[in-house]
């Protein structure tokens, strides 16, 4: 048996000891995580029965029809019930140790939709249609850790429990020196740049040493604060660019999906959300979503030019390159081919953000299996727990 057929067999035994629970569902986490795993259990016709949360404020209260418990309503009864803890992966190892010290007889799992843009789990039937690619890709990784981050992260894709991803999780930059290679004359590219947290990273990493940094970000708001935050630290040799990364600059602008204070007019991203995709409304954080419900926030759409990794990069060598570009990192890798073949730059990219692309995005990097190694570590990355793809020469 494969090692893709065992992971299979576990994620189906997995979602048939939640599908065929006799007793009731709780759900641990009422908010726009708990959303989504209400929402999955429906398409599956299965009714949760109620959200269980720690924060007081919420309980006895409903929430998207549910009636909220507090945690000792659920773990103290005699009803046969079933725990799903809906949180992010960073959160949920605390909430099962809670749980347990409650009570241990409950059985409790990890239960959330991983993906950056998409509302669902990665169904088994695109597992089964791409079996063979994810063993390949698995094959070609290059070292243990990486083979058993990449069965953790799929085992979460398709059954929702982040918990071993969770444990994997170490340090808090993209840049890992013990996988990237330093030296004093990188010139790297960061997409996604945001207001420069990236870039003060890369600046740590390589002690202030190296040729040219390239820096993109297509929010206005981010970009102007990305501006003044390059002057104010005398970052040398920076490039900035405001606009949007994608497959082909054929449309010359994307629509930009923002949050605006209706007050003040300031802008920025949703949180959370990838903005270059039509929002899913049980998608939005909660503190957001409450804003929007008060009309204090409004979602508007802002036309941004954009370009291909090739176009910016023309004959530049680059050396480095980081993708995060708002879960479009594919139509970003789609732009890049030239790029790829004639600089050879090692690349650092958020592993696994939207449904379509999960595949498309390992069939792309097996294209270039000769000239690159792949590796996958987890790392606390924005107040969360990112699965990032290393691709570096050999």
């Amino acid at each position: 048996m494969t090692v893709m057929n065992e992971l299979k067999e576990q994620i189906e035994t997995r979602l048939e000891k939640i599908k065929n629970h006799s007793g009731s569902i709780a759900l641990f986490g009422a908010g726009a995580r708990g959303k989504l795993a209400q929402k999955q259990l429906a398409s599956w016709g299965i009714q949760a029965e109620c959200f269980c949360d720690n924060n007081t404020a919420l309980q006895g209260q409903k929430v998207n029809g549910l009636y909220v418990a507090g945690i000792d309503e659920v773990c103290n009864t005699d009803k046969n019930y079933m725990i799903l803890i809906t949180t992010l992966p960073k959160n949920a190892l605390a909430i099962q140790r809670q749980l347990e010290e409650k009570n241990t007889n409950i059985p409790i799992y990890h239960f959330t939709p991983s993906f950056k843009v998409d509302d669902e789990l990665y169904p088994l039937s695109d597992f089964t249609h791409n079996q063979e690619l994810f063993q390949q890709f698995h094959h070609h990784l290059a070292d243990e850790i990486s083979q058993k981050i990449f069965l953790d992260a799929l085992f979460f894709r398709c059954a929702g429990d982040g918990l071993s991803v969770a444990s994997h999780a170490k340090g808090d930059t993209f840049f890992d020196d013990s996988i990237l290679p330093a030296h004093e004359n990188h010139t790297y590219v960061d997409l996604g740049a945001y207001t420069g947290d990236t870039l003060m990273r890369f600046y740590s990493f390589c002690r202030g040493q190296y040729k040219k940094i390239i820096a993109v970000e297509a929010s206005e708001n981010n970009f102007s604060r990305l501006k003044s935050f390059v002057e104010s630290a005398c970052i040398k040799d920076v490039e900035l660019h405001q606009i949007g990364i994608w497959s082909n600059s054929k449309e010359e602008k994307l629509s930009l999906q923002i949050l605006e204070n209706n007050s003040t007019g300031s802008s920025g991203f949703i949180w959370g959300n990838a903005s270059f995709f039509p929002q899913k409304g049980n998608a939005v954080e909660a503190e957001n979503q409450q804003l929007l419900n008060k009309g204090e926030i409004s979602i508007k759409y802002k036309k941004v030019p954009i370009m291909t990794i090739d176009e910016l990069i023309k004959d530049t060598p680059i050396s480095l390159l980081k993708i995060n570009i708002l879960a479009a990192d594919y139509y970003g890798l789609q732009g890049a081919t030239k790029t790829i073949s004639n600089h050879k730059p090692a690349i650092i990219l958020e592993f696994g953000t939207k449904i379509d692309h999960f595949a498309d995005t390992i069939a792309f990097f097996m294209q270039y299996k000769d000239i690159y190694n792949f590796y996958l570590r987890e790392k606390f990355i924005f107040d969360d727990i990112k699965t990032v793809l290393y691709a570096t020469k050999k």
